[in-house]
């Protein structure tokens, strides 16, 4: 029989990471006066976007439910996006009709000051990007030290019991479940996550005297919402790499006290980093080609598996993308081809959500993450 563990924020919680009812205080703990300008700064900018609001909006920006303020940079580049694209076509029109002076006034667009507020929100959103990346990229630092193994010992007791081509599916940016199975010599970063890394073993320099890793997972971790440490350019969208600094640095393979990813730029070098972290808000932009194909892997393992257990995921109303994913599973359920546990601590809420999108088939669990994997 075959097991699809699908985890939430909830999972890793007694791990140390917070709710995502929780995340926005959490960062501006950490960052609103951090000795790292940058971190400051990223905050800053994003504090003065929640703050800029006035009347209704402003209620929804300062929410601390992150899947309300983080809907609204959405909203607004997409609102950017749009009237630009549509700015352009006009220019196109009047340019072939010769109409300089419907060019000029067409041309007042860019210097409109509600586009730049516009602007300033996509702005927002990449700092916020950045921010979440440092938060977790952190705290992945502090997984690797040898206390942290007590934190994450109920992961490793249950991560323990899958079996070979089981599939662990997950909404969190954290590196919990990768970690714990790459401990137990069961996931590599060659292709754990779903696509290809060509992992190099040995230091940065001397890069053509280097071997290559060839282990391959038996368990892959999906994140269905990108992770830390993963990082994309704008010239191949459709390239995710694993940086080192941060990230690579702080997995350590048994006999392998260093690893990188052959395509990542060497500090100084080559292009902006862009993380690969899709945002707990209603639109979700999922048209990256890595993305695509991770989430066509999920779908996969969730139809196909007999047991499907869910730990730390309430459901959230704003994650429509993931209800469409796991539709599926509702007629899977009545028909008797699967069972369905979902575990969501002391959340009667997420309870209600759970037994209303699946009916009443599904078990439903009130555990902490620990005390079901305990």
């Amino acid at each position: 029989m075959s097991l699809t563990l699908f985890l939430g924020a909830g999972a890793s919680a007694d791990a140390g990471y917070p709710l995502t009812a929780h995340l926005l205080a959490e960062m501006e703990t950490r960052f609103a006066n951090s000795l790292f300008n940058r971190e400051k700064e990223d905050w800053q900018r994003f504090a003065k976007f929640r703050e800029s609001a006035n009347g209704a909006l402003s209620m929804v920006l300062r929410s601390s439910n992150p899947e309300l303020v983080l809907t609204v940079p959405d909203l607004l580049e997409a609102a950017l996006n749009d009237s630009d694209a549509e700015n352009w076509r006009k220019v196109k029109a009047a340019a072939t009709a010769g109409d300089e002076a419907s060019i000029n006034e067409i041309n007042a667009h860019w210097k409109d000051p509600r586009r730049d507020q516009l602007v300033q929100a996509v702005l927002a959103k990449q700092a916020f990007q950045r921010l979440a990346d440092d938060f977790f990229s952190h705290n992945h630092c502090s997984d690797s030290e040898g206390e942290a193994r007590n934190r994450r010992s109920y992961l490793q007791n249950a991560l323990a019991k899958l079996a070979e081509n089981d599939t662990v599916v997950t909404t969190n940016w954290d590196t919990l479940s990768e970690r714990v199975l790459m401990e137990q010599g069961r996931w590599f970063p060659t292709d754990g996550y779903g696509f290809k890394v060509r992992i190099m073993i040995g230091p940065l320099w001397g890069r053509r005297r280097q071997e290559e890793l060839v282990e391959a997972s038996n368990v892959k971790v999906l994140k269905l919402h990108g992770g830390t440490g993963w990082f994309r350019t704008e010239e191949n969208a459709g390239k995710i790499y694993l940086r080192h600094a941060r990230y690579l640095q702080y997995f350590t393979l048994p006999g392998h006290p260093e690893i990188h990813d052959i395509e990542c730029p060497q500090p100084g070098h080559g292009p902006d980093l862009h993380p690969v972290v899709v945002f707990p808000s209603y639109l979700k932009n999922l048209e990256d080609e890595v993305l695509q194909a991770i989430w066509d892997q999920a779908a996969r393992a969730l139809y196909s598996s007999d047991r499907i257990t869910f730990v730390g995921y309430s459901l959230p109303a704003a994650d429509v993308a993931i209800r469409a994913l796991l539709n599926p599973i509702r007629k899977r359920l009545a028909d008797g081809n699967c069972s369905v546990t979902a575990v969501v601590g002391d959340d009667s809420h997420a309870e209600r959500r759970w037994k209303t999108f699946l009916g009443h088939g599904v078990i439903v669990l009130k555990k902490t993450a620990r005390d079901f994997f305990g």
